[in-house]
């Protein structure tokens, strides 16, 4: 066994391997700092950090010992000038205590793709929230930077603020804790345990006694299936005479793949799937509107809310009612969301809305559903829907909504979904649904050019 190099290359790359990664996640990978990785054709820039600006990213560290964050920013065309500072507040019930407050030229920020912002080991960090500021009112506005933040909500236990007022999405930020390797993990597999069963002593051994059954798994894997070890040989025998055929027999010995499946089949039947494909991807239907999908824009829609956060105004789900399930935006009132887009010729509004049925038996005035469309300045109601399920039962279903868009075609215009709660003003238990929005509009063909008509 130890005699061959084939085996021996093969146990120290499927053993070193696993070893190894073993090593990293353990030891050396973060566990329980939140951070938020830039999602591509998702992330934008949070232009004109100057002056009076200010951006603010709350999140929450599961792991002790936060000792840093980092962030990334971006020059704008004519340089940066001026010190950025970053502060560092601890959120306690419902207080911003400042903890930290470190200056940094803004030179450094934008030198490299990420810039990070060390500061002491804050030890009881477990559990606790935090808020970031990043504000520069030395910087010129002409020299302002950039922070690289995500159009969609992709950390779902913190907010994105931009001066004051929440954004949909978040901050692209890492942070890193001193302790939050294996001794970490420990105690959230074992937090009833004693605490000896999350020291680092422990931690080792453990790592050590399945590492040393994963080694011996790992030789039996590669070992020969039959015969044995000769001790005096140093190499595995054969079991017997039989098990090892002469070289001249390896032709015979060999199963018949080739016989069952011969080449010639295997290539005809290849061919007639890749010509079967071409003919369905040729004769499949092509779509005939143009579709401008609301809940694929939704990120880049304006979002305005009066409850204290965007996350509980607003969210993309699934929704099925009496069996017919729709991709849909729960928005509950009062609150609206604002596109900006092009009406494109003979649009229509398409969506359905209801109730989600969780709410159907909790009491509630009902809320209505409001289309509005603003150009130039002037803000038009297109239609307005009252639902009450808790009150109507006969409401409890997708109701259709069709609203003609030609007065606006081929201009840019302001879309607006808003919803507002009932007659007694109580957005208690109102979670609206606008199931599927878009805006369909038939795709114009251009005529076709002949040429060389004979007469």
């Amino acid at each position: 066994m130890w005699h061959d190099r084939r085996r021996i290359a093969a146990f120290l790359l499927l053993f070193g391997s696993i070893f190894g990664y073993e090593v990293f996640r353990l030891f050396f990978f973060q566990h329980g700092t939140p951070g938020v990785s830039p999602v591509s054709g998702r992330t934008t820039l949070i232009e004109g950090l100057a002056g009076t600006r200010t951006v603010a990213q709350t999140f929450v560290l599961n792991a002790d010992g936060f000792d840093g964050i980092s962030v990334r920013a971006r020059a704008g065309s004519t340089g940066v000038a001026g010190d950025v500072i970053f502060e560092l507040y601890d959120l306690v019930a419902g207080r911003n205590r400042l903890i930290y407050r470190i200056r940094h030229p803004a030179r450094d920020l934008v030198a490299r793709r990420s810039f990070r912002v060390s500061f002491p080991a804050i030890v009881p960090s477990r559990g606790r929230r935090f808020r970031v500021h990043v504000r520069a009112p030395q910087v010129p506005p002409d020299r302002a930077i950039a922070l690289a933040a995500t159009l969609t909500d992709e950390y779902p236990d913190g907010q994105l603020f931009v001066d004051g007022r929440e954004y949909w999405g978040d901050l692209v930020f890492e942070t890193s804790a001193r302790y939050a390797t294996a001794p970490w993990l420990l105690d959230r597999m074992m937090p009833l345990g004693p605490s000896w069963l999350r020291t680092w002593w422990f931690a080792s051994a453990l790592f050590l006694a399945w590492n040393t059954v994963l080694a011996y798994a790992c030789f039996v894997a590669i070992a020969p299936a039959k015969g044995g070890i000769d001790k005096e040989a140093g190499r595995v025998a054969p079991a017997s005479s039989a098990a090892s055929p002469r070289r001249g027999d390896d032709r015979r010995q060999r199963p018949g793949v080739v016989l069952l499946f011969p080449r010639r089949a295997i290539s005809k039947v290849g061919f007639a799937a890749v010509l079967l494909a071409l003919v369905m991807m040729a004769g499949w239907p092509q779509p005939t509107d143009e579709v401008i999908d609301l809940l694929d824009r939704f990120p880049e829609a304006r979002k305005e809310t009066k409850l204290d956060s965007l996350r509980l105004a607003f969210a993309l789900t699934p929704a099925r009612i009496l069996g017919e399930l729709r991709a849909a935006l729960l928005e509950v009132p009062p609150s609206a969301a604002t596109w900006t887009l092009r009406v494109p010729p003979n649009a229509t509004f398409v969506a359905d809305i209801g109730f989600a049925p969780h709410t159907w038996t909790l009491p509630t005035d009902g809320a209505d559903f409001i289309v509005e469309v603003a150009d130039a300045g002037e803000r038009i109601e297109l239609v307005r829907l009252e639902l009450a399920p808790f009150i109507v039962p006969e409401q409890r279903r997708w109701f259709p909504v069709r609203i003609d868009l030609g007065p606006w075609a081929g201009r840019t215009v302001d879309f607006v979904l808003r919803t507002d709660p009932g007659a007694a003003n109580n957005p208690v238990n109102d979670a609206c649904l606008w199931g599927s929005p878009r805006i369909v509009a038939p795709r114009t063909r251009p005529p076709r050019a002949t040429q060389g008509v004979w007469r």
